[in-house]
C-alpha cells in the first residue's frame, strides 16, 4: 500500500487486474465444494476452473484493450477540438 501512495508501485494495472480476480476463484471453487460435497466432479471443475480462468484473462486483455482505445480516442477529439478552436 505504501507504494501506491508514494506512485512507486512495480506491478502493472493487468497484473493488480488478474491479482484483483483470486478471489473469486477461491469463492467459485468453496461454493462448487459446498453444493457438490460428496459428489464432487473434479474433471468438470478443473475443466470449469480452467475455463474461468481463460475468461477472466481475455476480459482484462479486452477491457484494457477498450481503455486504451478509448483513451486514444479522447485525445485525438481534444487535439482535434483544440487545433479547430
Amino acid at each position: 500500500m505504501g507504494q501506491l501512495q508514494r506512485g512507486a508501485c512495480q506491478w502493472s494495472p493487468k497484473q493488480l487486474r488478474a491479482l484483483n480476480e483470486l478471489p473469486t476463484l477461491l469463492l467459485v471453487i468453496v461454493v462448487m465444494l459446498v453444493v457438490f460435497k460428496n459428489q464432487f466432479p473434479t474433471g468438470a471443475a478443473t475443466w470449469f476452473i480452467v475455463a474461468l480462468v481463460v475468461f477472466m484473462a481475455a476480459s482484462i486483455q479486452f477491457y484494457a484493450r477498450w481503455r486504451r482505445l478509448r483513451a486514444e480516442k479522447l485525445a485525438a477529439a481534444a487535439g482535434g477540438g483544440g487545433a479547430a478552436a
